[in-house]
């Protein structure tokens, strides 16, 4: 992390449950884009779908809730992606309410626009 600014914890949301294969790849490659600018990436969607099924709902009921249970935890919630799923508009929805920063990226990693 070579970043001057102190490092903030990065909640990140992007999609995950259509295309659970492609939604990991990008997962990881947004948060080495996080990594990358200095920061320290959270990704709850690499984590809880380890040991709970994403296609079962009441498991993937529990993986958003024990993500959310994070999210006031981080500094801010960046978005990744052009399509924004179900999860994250709970995220974004959550983090808003929580009166975090939320920030918009395409799937490059590029910025857009900061709420």
């Amino acid at each position: 992390m070579e970043n001057s600014e102190k490092s903030k914890l990065i909640f990140v949301s992007s999609p995950y449950s259509d295309d659970p294969d492609e939604g990991t790849k990008m997962a990881r490659r947004y948060c080495r884009i996080v990594t990358d600018q200095g920061h320290i990436p959270f990704a709850p969607h690499l984590i809880y779908t380890q040991f709970l099924d994403d296609s079962n709902e009441n498991e993937r009921k529990i993986g958003i809730a024990a993500g959310l249970a994070f999210l006031g935890k981080c500094d801010e919630l960046w978005a990744f992606g052009e399509n924004m799923s179900r999860g994250m508009k709970l995220e974004i929805n959550e983090a808003i309410r929580l009166g975090l920063p939320v920030l918009y990226l395409d799937k490059n990693g590029e910025r857009g626009i900061r709420v």
